[in-house]
């Protein structure tokens, strides 16, 4: 069967509502999180494990996403991944001890790894090759929309004097409405197939199959591409490390800003409870602009490659300057300046592994949790030794990270070694 001659919107359509339940949820922590410090008396170093447990479970589902992709399917993973986050939520809600909290920021990880992949995946098997990094910005637009409304809503809850308990519950319930209207939608079966090289399974066809559709535009090279074998997984595992190493870096600018924003506002500028979540809403905001952008403009001239070291280079710069001269506005803008950089590595990886996407796509989000396990440690003992203020500075430091490895990438290019290897 021949592959997609355009979207199939039901599937895109659960894949941006999922998208959108784990932003909300994601990004409810970070307003809530003085007062849950508060509330449950918790030092720098010990709420940071609060990060840090979701982190960890998400490495491990992250890592074992590919074998639950090829057991479950895309869509159940999907579904799966929501039910875990949605009852970690409204199980946070009613907690009173530290450990229950861990137990269930744990549950929150599992979830958010099984969706993290399988979003991605759904979005790949339902786009036709010349609308995937349109449709996958738009993706990663749902989440910095979802992203926006979060702390938008605890500012509303606050002025309310509603606690973080509320807060947690009513955002729980969210996921758990998406998997209830996601129930009569049916797998896209075979969206991906092609005919010329049969697979002995049907997850390795998924697979193998897309080398058809993706490798080039003529016909010939189409062949080659669907003829030649699957990379072996130490191949896919090594060029798969370098990429999620410039995504993870990047993940934990953007995590380091969306969970301590708030805390950095009141705690070093003495914001209120009710104005520091509004200046997370405007990160948000830009974030989400930034990546619908990549949407609805024509940037088919620009190579990702280029995009995501703009993105990098300008928003380091916005980062440094604005914790050196205490400016929440430069902070504020760092969120437009990322938009473009997360949706357009993801559409790096699918051109990079086209005879693997899922495995590749699996990989990268486990390694990339580890590495913000690691990140997320180190920010907790900086600020317990250091202060906030300082312990910020590993943001643009890690943006370094992915400019430093993109401009050595750029000569030669991994794609040019794929393609040649291929060829």
């Amino acid at each position: 069967m021949p592959s997609l001659k355009r979207p199939h919107w039901p599937s895109i359509l659960l894949a941006y509502l999922s998208l959108m339940s784990l932003g909300f949820l994601d990004n409810t922590r970070g307003p809530f999180f003085p007062d849950l410090i508060l509330a449950l008396e918790l030092s720098d170093f010990n709420s940071s494990l609060f990060f840090v447990a979701t982190s960890v479970a998400a490495v491990i589902s992250g890592f074992w996403g590919a074998p639950v992709l090829r057991a479950w399917g895309s869509l159940m993973t999907l579904r799966a991944g929501l039910a875990a986050m949605g009852l970690a939520f409204v199980g946070m809600s009613q907690m009173t001890s530290f450990m229950g909290l861990l137990a269930f920021a744990a549950l929150f990880g599992l979830g958010f790894g099984w969706v993290s992949v399988a979003q991605n995946v759904v979005i790949w098997e339902s786009s036709p090759d010349h609308r995937r990094r349109q449709l996958m910005s738009g993706l990663h637009s749902m989440y910095a929309f979802a992203a926006l409304v979060a702390p938008a809503m605890a500012s509303v809850l606050a002025w309310m004097q509603w606690t973080w308990r509320e807060g947690f519950l009513v955002a729980g319930l969210w996921p758990l409405l998406v998997l209830i209207g996601s129930i009569r939608l049916r797998p896209l079966t075979a969206a991906r197939t092609s005919s010329p090289t049969p697979a002995p399974t049907s997850t390795s066809s998924s697979t193998s199959s897309s080398a058809s559709t993706t490798a080039s535009t003529t016909a010939s090279t189409s062949t080659r591409a669907a003829q030649n074998p699957t990379p072996t997984p130490q191949r896919v595992t090594w060029q798969a490390l370098y990429v999620s190493v410039v995504i993870s870096f990047y993940m934990f600018a953007e995590i380091s800003l969306g969970t301590r924003l708030v805390q950095y506002l009141r705690r070093e500028l003495d914001y209120s409870e009710v104005v520091a979540p509004l200046y997370l809403a405007l990160f948000f905001l830009g974030l989400w602009l930034g990546r619908l952008s990549f949407m609805l403009l024509n940037t088919g001239r620009w190579s990702n490659q280029r995009v995501m070291l703009a993105s990098a280079v300008t928003s380091m710069l916005a980062y440094v300057l604005g914790l050196i001269f205490q400016q929440p506005w430069l902070l504020v803008s760092c969120g437009l300046l990322l938009g473009p950089f997360y949706p357009v590595a993801l559409n790096y990886v699918t051109e990079r592994f086209p005879n693997s996407t899922s495995q590749a796509l699996a990989f990268c989000a486990g390694s990339g949790s580890l590495l913000v396990v690691i990140l997320h440690f180190s920010l907790g003992i900086l600020t317990e030794h250091f202060g906030l203020h300082l312990a910020l500075f590993v943001g643009p430091l890690g943006l370094l990270v992915p400019t430093v490895f993109l401009l050595m990438a750029r000569n030669p290019s991994p794609d040019r070694k794929e393609q040649r290897a291929s060829s």
